[in-house]
């Protein structure tokens, strides 16, 4: 998770993808290693969604990401291989940090957000394919004014292909939309909901979006585009006041993540998020992003073989896993040493051979793994914020500097890891079953503005951000969702739980 922060390039999101705890940023053009899923041929066939082409001429050429991440890269190929080199940070030399990135040729993959793909030599260059997950544009959107505050819609989807919509809604001021999605039930493709959180007398546009059946929530790829564009006005009266609702052996979260490439939110299964100030973490280029804010209900629970919490014999909370391309797995290097875990416990659980393609080395108890996958996990973050550079070599040394002194009078955040076998299925609560943990259906985004850049140094070993800097990027998050005046988590003016609703608001 948030290794991506300053190793974004190698980050993608399945969603689970946009960028887990960490940093959300998705690498938009990455083909998929060796070794990825395969699919049958004829999911390779008719007219690709995507073809792009890369040259293989003994330079160093560019990749762009999602979230505008670069890498280089140089190559060579055949009709089996493509046998790339990737490099982080360097500026036009293809020098520096290097990462070798074989690729199948001709063979039809998983490849980017599980697509369809086919990557093959073309000996100076190599093209790669992408097909589409998205299934149709939902049809016959209609809306209108239900009562002050709501809005009634209805579209039509194929439920053997669809499992939820989501409803974009235009508010009143700039920059500004809300989303709202619901669920499809087997067997009826017609979808009638209300959509709250409106003002009174308003007048609106709305556009609808579906999801394909059986893929993550968080994967942008298996969403469809928008449908063209209907207009309604909510009705002109005045808004009751909402009470706080009381949840008994559970707590609440509030928690953020940078969105997807859309600016729209791709959810919490199988990722990372973080709490404001760990949140910071997120947000090292100092680029604009779109940023979510989520309500989760936790199960609250005493673990006793999680070490979440420092000191603590118990943790109400797993270990933190680290989340990328929709995958779960034992926390990477990069962020044990980001969160300060003790020297020795990193020396002596991370130096496997690596077990995915970014260079994790780690390795859990398998007990400590059952946790995670079950749980939602924590882990602590502290400042100044600091980042060891050689991590992803082979036997790599903990710099002599590590871990830096901690700021106490600077603020603590956390990191959070969300996994889908935890996840409460519609109309479950937490602690019924198995399920741990419960999306509420409101969320809220906004736009970050341009800051200044604060990228590590990658030529030295240990390098620490200003916490200044970091704390005037938060306070400036932290005025911007204030400015909405938005209800508590777990208050009743978000809608119920049991209703399996997402609503987002960007502005």
């Amino acid at each position: 998770m948030p290794y991506r922060l300053f190793f974004s390039v190698v980050v993608a999101s399945a969603c689970l993808q946009v960028g887990s705890s960490s940093l959300q940023s998705l690498l938009g053009l990455r083909p998929f290693p060796l070794g990825a899923r395969v699919h049958p041929a004829e999911k390779c066939t008719g007219e690709p969604a995507d073809e792009t082409f890369f040259p293989l001429d003994g330079g160093c050429h560019k990749i762009q990401g999602v979230m505008g991440m670069t890498e280089e890269y140089q190559g060579s190929c055949n009709s089996t291989v493509i046998d790339l080199k990737l490099f982080m940070y360097s500026k036009g030399f293809c020098t520096g940090w290097v990462t070798p990135w074989p690729q199948a040729a001709g063979v039809c993959v998983a490849g980017l957000r599980g697509q369809p793909q086919i990557m093959t030599c073309n000996g100076h260059s190599f093209t790669r394919k992408l097909w589409s997950l998205a299934p149709a544009v939902p049809r016959n959107l209609r809306c209108t004014g239900a009562t002050a505050q709501t809005l009634q819609t209805f579209c039509e989807v194929d439920p053997s292909l669809v499992d939820e919509v989501a409803f974009e809604v235009s508010l009143p001021f700039a920059r500004s939309s809300l989303s709202y999605t619901a669920q499809v039930r087997s067997g009826s493709g017609s979808i009638m909901t209300t959509i709250p959180g409106l003002r009174p007398g308003t007048s609106h546009k709305v556009r609808v979006r579906a999801h394909l059946r059986g893929e993550s929530e968080g994967n942008p790829a298996a969403w469809s585009v928008l449908s063209p564009e209907e207009a309604c006005t909510t009705l002109a009266e005045d808004k009751e006041e909402l009470d706080t609702l009381s949840h008994g052996a559970s707590h609440w979260l509030e928690v953020f993540r940078v969105a997807n490439g859309a600016g729209l939110p791709d959810f919490l299964d199988q990722h990372n998020a973080a709490d404001l100030v760990g949140l910071a973490s997120y947000l090292l280029d100092g680029e604009p992003k779109p940023i979510t804010r989520y309500c989760v209900e936790v199960l609250s629970v005493s673990l006793p073989h999680a070490t979440a919490d420092a000191g603590a014999a118990v943790s109400s909370y797993a270990e933190f896993a680290s989340c990328n391309v929709g995958e779960c797995v034992c926390m990477h290097q990069n962020d044990r040493a980001i969160a300060r875990q003790p020297r020795e416990e990193i020396m002596s659980s991370c130096h496997f051979p690596a077990a995915d393609d970014l260079q994790n080395t780690c390795r859990c108890s398998a007990k400590s793994g059952e946790l995670s996958r079950q749980y939602v996990g924590r882990t602590r973050i502290q400042f100044p914020m600091c980042f060891a550079t050689n991590l992803l070599k082979e036997n790599f040394t903990l710099p002599r500097e590590y871990p830096a002194l901690i700021d106490p009078a600077a603020p603590v955040g956390h990191w959070f890891s969300f996994p889908s076998p935890g996840r409460c299925s519609l109309g479950t609560r937490p602690g019924n079953g198995a399920c741990t943990w419960q999306l509420a259906p409101l969320s809220h985004t906004v736009m970050s503005a341009k800051t200044s850049a604060h990228i590590p140094d990658m030529s030295k070993e240990y390098t620490c951000l200003d916490t200044g800097n970091l704390l005037s990027t938060i306070e400036t998050i932290r005025k911007a969702f204030s400015r909405l005046d938005l209800p508590p988590c777990g208050s009743e003016a978000s809608p119920s739980l049991q209703s399996r609703s997402a609503m987002s608001l960007v502005v």
